[in-house]
């Protein structure tokens, strides 16, 4: 487990913003309470909308980040039905994900 928290410690720049800072804290929690951090969140970068939509339609509770050259979407999806968008940050959406759970 020492070392799956230390890869993901390493994400952060030297002078990251406090949103950076919570987002490693949730996923560190995760790791710690032996949560599967691959089925709660998916990354998609550059995606193919069609790819991610597929993909997406098969998740049940997921929060998920699409970035491509310009904007970046951050969102919940429950049931495969993307149920909140444009959250802007990983902390933000988890919390909304618990007020939905």
């Amino acid at each position: 487990m020492g070392l799956q928290l230390q890869a993901i410690l390493l994400m952060a720049p030297s002078n990251s913003s406090i949103d950076m800072s919570r987002g490693l804290v949730i996923r560190c929690l995760m790791v710690y309470l032996g949560e599967s951090t691959d089925q709660l969140l998916k990354e998609y970068d550059d995606p193919d909308e069609d790819n991610v939509s597929q993909d997406l339609v098969a998740a049940r509770m997921t929060i998920y980040r699409a970035k491509n050259n310009a904007t970046e979407d951050i969102g919940i999806v429950v049931q495969g039905i993307k149920v909140l968008t444009a959250l802007g940050t990983f902390p933000r959406a988890c919390s909304l994900l618990i007020g939905l759970a």
